[in-house]
C-alpha cells in the first residue's frame, strides 16, 4: 500500500490510524493518496487498533440505577436516552449500554468486583441512586462521569445535569399565586429526593415573594388513601396542589374524583412534571404543568463529559437546564 500511495509505511500507519498526535506534518494531498490506496485494495482499518493508538475507545458508557434500562416511551428518561444517543453521534462517540451488575438487591457498577465503566471512556449515570457510595468510590478512582440528575455525594463534588426543578416549582408557585391562592399544598409520591427537595425549594421561594402565602407539605400517604387525602385537604385549607411529578398528579387526580372534588372550580392543580405523550385518562382536563427538556439534559450531558474527558474544563460541572411552563384548565382564579 506504502507503495502505490508513493509514501512510508509510516505515514500509512498515520493516516490510517486517524492519529493526530505526532509531530509528521501530512499534508491532504498525501492523507487522499493513501486513503486511494486503501480503498483500492480492500483494506478496511481496524477500529480496535484505531482506538488503542487514538487513546481513547470513543465509547460513552450509560448506566441506569434502577431494574431495567428506560427503553420505554413512557420512561420519564426515555427522551434523555434519545437526547444522548443524538449528540453522541454529532461528537463520533458511540454509546455503551452497561446491562449487567442487576443482582437481587440493587444494580452496581462494581458488581463484578471491579469497575465495569472502564470499557468506555467516561460514564452518563442516571436513575435513583440508594446510596452515594459507588459515586465516592468512582470519584476516587478518578474515572470521569456526569449523573443526569442533582446528586449529593458527602466530602466531594460531581458533575451532573438536571432539568431546573428549582425553577418549575417557582414557576408553578408563581402561577397559582397570580390567580389569588394563598395556601398552597405540595405532594410527592416518592421519597425525598434531591428532585423533589429542588422543587420545593422553588416554591417556597415564591411563597416568600407574596405577603400572606404559605406552604403546606401534604402528608405522602394522602396519594394512596381517599379517606386521608379528604382530611388533610379539610384540615390544611388548600386551595391550590402542587404536585411533585407525573404520578403524583395522576394519583392526586384519581383521589379528588373519588371524593368529588372539582378541578378546578374546588382546588386547582399544577403538575410540576408532566409527560404531554403518555396517556391520560381525563381528556377534557389539561393540566397546568411544567414541561422538562428531558432530550436537552441528554444532549448537555454528552457535552460536559467529553469536555471533562478533553480537559477544558476545572471544578465541578452543574448545569440546570431551563423548562417551559404550560397553562392548561386545572387552575383557576380562587
Amino acid at each position: 500500500m506504502a507503495r502505490l500511495a508513493g509514501v512510508s509505511s509510516a505515514t500509512v500507519s498515520i493516516v490510517l490510524s486517524g492519529r493526530t498526535d505526532t509531530t509528521i506534518r501530512i499534508s491532504p494531498e498525501t492523507r487522499a493518496r493513501v486513503v486511494q490506496a486503501a480503498e483500492s485494495l480492500g483494506f478496511m482499518p481496524n477500529p480496535a487498533a484505531q482506538m488503542l493508538a487514538q487513546g481513547r475507545s470513543r465509547l460513552i458508557a450509560l448506566f441506569y440505577f434502577g431494574d431495567t434500562f428506560p427503553y420505554e416511551r413512557e420512561h420519564q428518561f426515555y427522551l434523555s436516552l434519545l437526547g444522548i444517543e443524538r449528540e453522541a453521534s454529532r461528537q463520533d462517540y458511540n454509546v455503551l449500554l452497561i446491562t449487567r451488575g442487576q443482582s437481587a438487591e440493587k444494580r452496581s457498577i462494581y458488581a463484578a468486583g471491579g469497575n465495569m465503566l472502564r470499557l468506555a471512556d467516561g460514564a452518563i449515570l442516571m436513575g435513583p441512586l440508594e446510596s452515594p457510595d459507588e459515586l465516592a468510590r468512582l470519584v476516587e478512582d478518578g474515572y470521569p462521569f456526569i449523573y443526569i440528575g442533582r446528586r449529593q455525594v458527602p466530602g466531594y463534588e460531581i458533575d451532573w445535569v438536571v432539568s431546573d426543578y428549582i425553577q418549575a416549582g417557582y414557576e408553578g408557585a408563581r402561577h397559582v399565586l397570580g390567580l389569588g391562592h394563598r395556601r398552597l399544598g405540595f405532594v410527592w409520591n416518592d421519597s425525598r429526593t434531591e428532585e423533589v427537595r429542588d422543587r420545593q425549594r422553588g416554591i417556597e421561594r415564591a411563597a416568600a415573594e407574596v405577603a400572606g402565602a404559605e406552604l403546606v407539605a401534604m402528608p405522602q400517604g394522602i396519594l394512596t388513601d381517599a379517606g386521608q387525602m379528604e382530611r388533610a385537604l379539610r384540615e390544611s385549607g388548600i386551595s391550590a396542589l402542587l404536585c411533585a411529578g407525573q404520578a403524583s398528579v395522576r394519583a392526586s387526580l384519581t383521589r379528588l374524583d373519588e371524593l368529588g372534588v372539582r378541578v378546578p372550580a374546588d382546588l386547582s392543580v399544577v403538575a410540576l412534571s408532566f409527560d404531554e405523550g403518555r396517556q391520560w385518562p381525563w381528556p377534557a382536563l389539561r393540566p397546568t404543568h411544567v414541561r422538562h427538556p428531558e432530550s436537552l439534559v441528554g444532549e448537555r450531558a454528552v457535552q460536559a463529559l467529553i469536555a471533562r474527558l478533553d480537559g477544558t474544563v476545572e471544578g465541578p460541572q452543574h448545569w440546570r437546564i431551563p423548562c417551559e411552563f404550560v397553562i392548561g384548565n386545572s387552575t383557576a382564579p380562587r
